[in-house]
């Protein structure tokens, strides 16, 4: 019965990335860096699907 049920874990994080201040659609102020949004999707067991 468990193979019938699909489970998937989303993972993410905000990776600094060289910019220049004029780029506002790239600076984070959560993290006060330019940085862009990195997103993984894996199964249980942590493979990258």
């Amino acid at each position: 019965m468990a193979r019938s049920k699909a489970c998937v874990i989303l993972g993410g994080t905000v990776m600094p990335i060289n910019r220049i201040a004029a780029d506002r659609p790239y600076y984070s102020g959560k993290k006060r860096h330019h940085g862009m949004n990195v997103q993984v999707l894996t199964d249980p067991f942590g493979r990258l699907l």
